[in-house]
């Protein structure tokens, strides 16, 4: 413990923190906890680690990972917030099957309240195929959380048909989508 404070109870409180004091304090998290069989603490350092940036993206996962092997329970950051995190993360890296499992797991955690999880699958398809994100929206219309959103996926779905009519690839970054499309294999997102 430092200052008196658990890892994750210390995460929490500089959660606002931002800059070289955010950073000051990420890796006092990360060089005290990095060792710790705690799941509180691997949390914690996950957290950390997604504050430092592109760099450290693979060791945050890592310890989102850790954490959600062994989930504590704790009170601090919700599980939406750890799943949703794990999915930005997952998609950054181009682990796509890895994002959308993640975001299927936010829609059953919210009782598909949240019509940002299902957009956010249809971009995570739209990357890998646009006929993909063409036939998840078009498989959505035939779901009870449709009429809920159907602006929301209405506006989706049209953005994705123009995009195909422009003739829409993407175009990552760097070197590993090439890695990635070698090793995805896509099945269903619903």
């Amino acid at each position: 413990m430092l200052f008196g404070k658990s890892a994750l109870e210390q995460t929490f409180d500089k959660f606002s923190y931002f800059g070289e004091e955010k950073h000051k304090f990420n890796n006092k998290i990360i060089n005290k906890y990095k060792n710790s069989p705690n799941s509180d603490d691997k949390l914690a350092v996950a957290i950390a680690y997604l504050g430092e940036g592109s760099e450290y993206r693979k060791e945050s996962i890592k310890y989102f990972e850790d954490f959600l092997a062994f989930p504590s329970n704790q009170s601090y950051f919700s599980t939406w917030y750890i799943y949703s995190s794990l999915a930005t993360l997952y998609e950054k890296e181009y682990l796509f099957n890895e994002a959308i499992s993640c975001l299927q797991t936010l829609i059953k955690l919210d009782n598909g309240s949240n019509c940002a999880d299902y957009t956010r699958i249809g971009d995570i398809l739209l990357k890998i195929d646009v006929n993909k994100a063409i036939e998840f929206y078009e498989d959505l219309k035939k779901e009870a959380v449709y009429n809920k959103y159907k602006q929301t996926f209405d506006t989706a779905y049209k953005e994705v048909l123009l995009k195909k009519q422009k003739g829409y690839k993407f175009k990552p970054r760097n070197k590993k989508w090439e890695m990635c499309c070698k090793l995805t294999q896509l099945d269903t997102f619903l």
